[in-house]
């Protein structure tokens, strides 16, 4: 999920009200995104701290996960394309929010394997789920315009 995305809905409204609502998802979306980020650097701190030995990545799998960046890279444009295509905030948060519904299950069920950095990923799952919760709220707020 891309903070910039939900720029878009912001772009698309001019009710004072809605685009309060729209900067507490952005808000949300945005500490999501930070968290996310960040998450690798965050394990590797974890690790060290723990005393284990540092994930050291194969040429081939190096080059893998580069070559993931770059499909998500070119995902994450096609996705802010499509979004800009629909026609009201309403529509741009209801597919975002879509996206983090159909997310949250596979997130829920990778906490089993998440060993000793578990409660790093529950942070980033209940940063998701703040995030939708806003949006479910915005959605529910403003559905008739």
């Amino acid at each position: 999920m891309k903070s910039e995305f939900v720029a878009i809905a912001q772009d698309k409204n001019v009710d004072p009200a809605a685009v309060e609502a729209l900067a507490r998802i952005h808000a949300a979306v945005d500490a999501y995104e930070r968290a996310q980020t960040s998450l690798p650097a965050r394990i590797r701190a974890s690790q060290a701290a723990r005393g284990a030995e540092p994930v050291r990545l194969r040429a081939d799998e190096a080059a893998m996960l580069a070559e993931l960046a770059q499909d998500e890279a070119a995902g994450h444009a096609a996705v802010r394309e499509q979004l800009r295509a629909l026609a009201t905030a309403q529509e741009v948060v209801g597919a975002l929010a879509f996206a983090l519904e159909n997310d949250l299950p596979a997130a829920r069920a990778m906490l089993r394997h998440a060993g000793p950095e578990r409660p790093l990923f529950e942070e980033l799952i209940a940063l998701e789920e703040t995030a939708l919760a806003s949006m479910q709220a915005y959605l529910e707020a403003f559905a008739d315009e």
